[in-house]
């Protein structure tokens, strides 16, 4: 993963996005991580940051299912963030109304 990933963040995480690299790809600039291509559906995703709340941001930018592979310290950023978007939904209701 390191010879092939262009920056050296302090933060890193690979993750396999539920959409084709071709739409990923576009949110990605090639100074910040690499698309690789599973099948025509799915996609691997490495990336890094300084960050890792906005990693964890970036994540969720794509508005598509994904799975976290390689983590890092990203993933209790992650458990952090899901549990701040609970509490604030918790306030009104499952369907916000």
């Amino acid at each position: 993963m390191e010879s092939r990933f262009p920056a050296s963040w302090s933060y890193r995480v690979r993750a396999k996005f539920f959409a084709p690299a071709d739409q990923i790809a576009v949110g990605i600039s090639p100074a910040d991580g690499l698309v690789e291509a599973i099948d025509d559906h799915t996609s691997v995703v490495t990336f890094g940051g300084s960050d890792p709340v906005l990693i964890a941001a970036f994540l969720c930018m794509f508005s598509v299912d994904f799975q976290v592979l390689e983590p890092g310290p990203v993933a209790a950023t992650l458990h952090t963030v899901a549990n701040r978007c609970r509490s604030a939904l918790a306030s009104v209701g499952p369907f916000g109304l």
